[in-house]
């Protein structure tokens, strides 16, 4: 039996949820107790849209299987969202979707971002932790290019990279992840910041998150999962989703504890911006 790493890391969905595209949607809702980065974001991005003015194009910026993206679509109606990504693989598995759910103002488009930049025009512009896998030197300075006066570049940023429980680290260590399978580097706060300064962008919010507690309900979740996904045995993939489910609880209440408290820059694990 092969594991799901493949799938889960490399941005191919298996043909289970191709035939039962409809799943997608659930697999969305559960990203989205599990993983508090969708519900910092979400929460932060949709106060954005509501202050827009008539119909408005919002590009999402590597939207995957169209995590954010299809759920503000659904919420926003009479705005047009465009979802970039060079997965091919994903933007046709969000094409699906659509057509299933009969979701009207949603279309994508191939983009590397890893190559010279050509956006769409829009007026918010936003991503989801996606920029710490692009080795683009010039990436910010090619979205700055991009993004005219007056719209926006709405981020959600991993920074810092603090672990909370060491043998988890260790267990995250023996296994692969989807940072190793992707490239993936976390900066710290002020080298990402630095960026951000000399590509000319003005930061006009910030809202830090992922604090002790959030990262401890995060690593109790997320270290089993990878170690799960790993598994090609049917006994051991049973018995690695038993621990899962048992540390689900756990984790969703230090996440929700987390929300009360919002860290320093230097702190925290996340970072939610809106640059303009």
């Amino acid at each position: 039996m092969k594991s799901l790493k493949d799938n889960t890391f490399g941005h191919k969905p298996t043909k289970w949820l191709i035939k039962n595209i409809g799943f997608l949607r659930f697999i969305h809702f559960w990203n989205y107790l599990f993983f508090s980065k969708h519900i910092v974001f979400e929460r932060q991005l949709r106060r954005e849209i509501k202050l827009l003015e008539g119909r408005s194009t919002i590009v999402d910026i590597g939207c995957g299987d169209g995590q954010n993206l299809l759920s503000l679509a659904r919420t926003f109606p009479d705005h047009q969202f465009i979802g970039l990504d060079k997965s091919k693989s994903s933007l046709d598995l969000v094409q699906k979707y659509c057509e299933y759910a009969k979701i009207k103002n949603v279309s994508t488009q191939y983009v590397d971002l890893e190559q010279e930049l050509d956006l769409p025009p829009g007026q918010i512009y936003y991503s989801n932790a996606v920029f710490p896998y692009v080795r683009n030197p010039k990436l910010y300075d090619g979205l700055r290019m991009n993004i005219k006066k007056g719209c926006l570049l709405c981020l959600h940023q991993p920074v810092n990279g603090i672990h909370e429980l060491s043998f988890l680290k260790w267990l995250k260590s023996r296994y692969i992840t989807y940072d190793d399978q992707n490239s993936g580097i976390v900066e710290s706060y002020s080298e990402f910041f630095l960026k951000i300064d000399r590509a000319g962008f003005n930061v006009q919010k910030q809202i830090t998150s992922k604090g002790k507690a959030g990262r401890i309900g995060f690593e109790l979740y997320f270290v089993p999962l990878i170690v799960l996904v790993n598994q090609k045995m049917i006994l051991s993939i049973f018995f690695w989703s038993i621990i899962v489910l048992l540390l689900c609880p756990l984790s969703l209440l230090l996440q929700l504890v987390d929300f009360l408290h919002k860290p320093s820059p230097e702190k925290a694990n996340a970072i939610f911006l809106v640059l303009n």
